[in-house]
């Protein structure tokens, strides 16, 4: 509407003739240069009766090699309209092209598509305008009634709906209405195929025989959820179910923000007054608080690496778990085969080294586990939860990859050149020094978990601390889990328990992972030789040593100038 008005703008861009598409710019009687077609920006507003008179404006001011101007107030649904009405097929993707915030409203859209069955020329006589007409009012309103549905969560990041529309037409204005990038529906539900082309689609489906099945995919629908806000997206949460959709946003209030049961279900009510929590969505929400542990891992982000790593010395271990019937976590651990060169007969988790073909961190996990024990990769069934900062081993630097078994009617395919056994342990206990399983007091000949200090290579006093914890199972020639795996389960339960364990996990002034990691770059003969290899720049590690370094040198000068002070005598 400015530029209609501003006659400098109308001169510097040769403007002959003004096509007004609202009540603000009337034109004067007889005018033959300005023609306008008042009507609101309104879904219910017949614009389809005038696209006759609007194009036949238009196309005699081209042929008379004049410029036209056709606006209304914002200039984003009814000018780009009538616009796209004149060009015919093409004239909408060039509406967005020129114009990329255009958007028509639901309404002017299918006039459009009326517009073009009618031959392109409508009339009261037309059996197809008529027929539009008569059922336009209940169609926009059926529309709009999806809009109204839609409360809103978190303002301007997460929205909830349990109604949605199939037609693909209604599904492409909603989602651009609504402003929508992220979709996220959860079985039951009917989503076009249109809205996986117009926003980022997440459907999860929860088998209705499992009473568990909605509970257990939960750490994955936050997950979804939690990455997508993050990256500055609007995520509408779908189902047919309207207790599974506040279910999923309940989860993931209690899991991004910390609300317990009760505020995540004040937050829904609030949203939804007339909203009647059903028997399973409470116990629900009542398992997830009390399963807190899998809402910690599937929030827990690692911090962000300063090192970059040799390709060829890297390795992923997947930390598979799941759920008892108790409702405890367990974790999938292996005995590896006698026969292997390395670390025969070793308890372990699934694991090896990164490949070429591998695509990141979390293909490699989950590639070994698939080799090594037959755990389907498929996400759906084995969501990821989170995936930890690297350890150092030998001579690899090992990231593990922390996920959850939701099918419970998986049955392990053990590859006997690798995996002698398979069997699981309560991740919890690797917090704790007593053990899980049954056991008389003072029976056990070694006790449940034990920890070993020694030095070794790398800076002057680095001590670093080795743990050891029984199975249980031990009379079965199963070995403890020992060093590197016990420190990676020590850290998941850690992040997941959200708190320490009753022993000191780290020697007194030990060097953190990342500490390790960096001497060992520069270090190390093997993984030297890998980064000039890879072109690696060693900067940031050397960089990391040297703080360590110093601090360490801070920390022996205040150790000395503590013991060199005169004793007092008293």
């Amino acid at each position: 509407l400015s530029a209609a008005l501003s006659v400098e703008q109308r001169n510097e861009y040769s403007i002959t003739h003004i096509l007004s598409v609202c009540p603000e710019y009337p034109s004067t009687d007889n005018a033959q240069d300005h023609l306008n077609i008042s009507i609101e920006d309104s879904e219910y507003e017949d614009l389809l009766i005038h696209l006759p008179e609007a194009c036949r404006f238009i196309e005699d001011a081209v042929e008379k090699g004049g410029r036209v101007l056709v606006h209304c107030v914002m200039g984003i649904s009814r000018s780009p309209a009538v616009v796209a009405a004149f060009y015919l097929d093409c004239l909408l993707s060039t509406s967005i092209k020129e114009r990329p915030q255009v958007h028509l409203n639901y309404g002017f859209a299918k006039q459009l598509d009326t517009f073009r069955k009618c031959g392109f020329d409508p009339s009261p006589s037309n059996p197809v305008y008529r027929s539009w007409k008569r059922r336009n009012e209940q169609d926009v309103t059926a529309f709009l009634s999806h809009i109204e549905d839609t409360v809103s969560i978190i303002p301007d990041k997460l929205l909830l709906s349990s109604e949605f529309p199939s037609d693909p037409e209604k599904t492409w204005s909603l989602l651009m209405d609504l402003g929508v990038t992220h979709l996220l529906s959860i079985s039951p539900t009917e989503i076009s195929t249109t809205a996986g082309s117009l926003a980022n689609h997440h459907h999860v489906n929860i088998d209705s025989r499992s009473p568990d099945a909605l509970l257990l995919a939960l750490p994955d629908i936050c997950t979804y959820i939690d990455d997508a806000i993050k990256s500055g997206g609007l995520v509408l949460v779908h189902s047919m179910i309207e207790s599974r959709a506040c279910t999923a946003v309940c989860a993931y209030l209690m899991s991004a923000s910390h609300h317990t049961t009760a505020e995540a279900f004040s937050a829904i009510s609030q949203a939804l007054p007339l909203f009647n929590p059903t028997r399973s969505f409470i116990r629900n929400l009542e398992l997830f608080e009390e399963c807190g542990c899998l809402r910690n891992l599937a929030a827990y982000r690692a911090p962000k690496q300063t090192m970059a790593f040799p390709r060829s010395r890297s390795a992923a271990v997947l930390v598979a778990l799941f759920v008892g019937r108790q409702g405890d976590l367990y974790v999938l651990l292996s005995r590896r085969s006698s026969t292997l060169r390395t670390y025969a007969g070793d308890t372990s988790l699934p694991g090896g080294k990164v490949d070429p073909e591998d695509r990141s961190i979390e293909d490699t996990a989950r590639r070994e586990a698939f080799e090594e024990v037959g755990l389907p990769r498929d996400r759906t069934k084995v969501p990821l939860l989170c995936i930890l900062e690297p350890f150092l081993a030998a001579e690899l630097i090992v990231t593990p990859v922390v996920v959850l078994i939701l099918d419970n009617t998986l049955r392990p395919i053990l590859n006997g050149d690798e995996v002698a056994s398979l069997f699981s342990h309560p991740l919890v206990s690797f917090l704790s020094s007593n053990p899980p399983f049954p056991h008389e007091p003072d029976t056990l000949e070694v006790p449940y978990h034990k920890s070993f200090d020694f030095k070794g290579s790398g800076p002057a006093e680095q001590v670093f601390r080795v743990h050891q914890f029984l199975t249980g199972r031990e009379a079965g020639g199963i070995k403890p889990v020992f060093g590197l795996t016990a420190a990676m389960l020590i850290r998941t339960a850690t992040i997941g328990y959200a708190r320490q364990p009753d022993f000191e996990v780290h020697a007194p002034h030990a060097p953190t992972s990342e500490e390790r990691i960096a001497w060992a770059l520069l270090n190390r003969k093997v993984f030297r030789e890998a980064c000039e290899q890879h072109g690696i720049d060693l900067r940031p590690a050397k960089r990391i040593t040297e703080a360590r370094e110093r601090r360490d040198a801070r920390r022996r000068r205040k150790e000395r100038d503590g013991d060199s002070k005169p004793k007092s005598k008293l």
